[in-house]
């Protein structure tokens, strides 16, 4: 690996890493309380990716919610069209 891909290469990490905590409210108090003003604009880029991040999950999981409940539905209708009968055993 060349030596100017390394320092890249590790930023790309620390991102990834950073976008993989967006379930953490102790990793966000944290990161308030040492980040310098000076990056503060870059702070909010950051926490506005994490909020499309999160969004993101968010639409796919309501999408599966609503395909669960159709399936349920037709799981349900499915039921109802079999017909019980009563059977007497001698």
């Amino acid at each position: 690996m060349d030596e100017r891909e390394r320092p890249m290469e590790d930023i790309v990490r620390g991102i990834t890493k950073l976008m993989a905590l967006p379930f953490s409210d102790t990793f966000d108090e944290i990161f308030l309380e040492i980040l310098p003003k000076r990056y503060a604009e870059s702070a909010e880029h950051l926490i506005n990716a994490r909020i499309e991040l999160l969004s993101a999950f968010k639409s796919v999981l309501d999408k599966r919610i609503e395909r669960l409940k159709e399936f349920k539905e037709k799981v349900k209708e499915k039921g109802e069209a079999v017909k019980k009968e009563k059977v007497e055993v001698e």
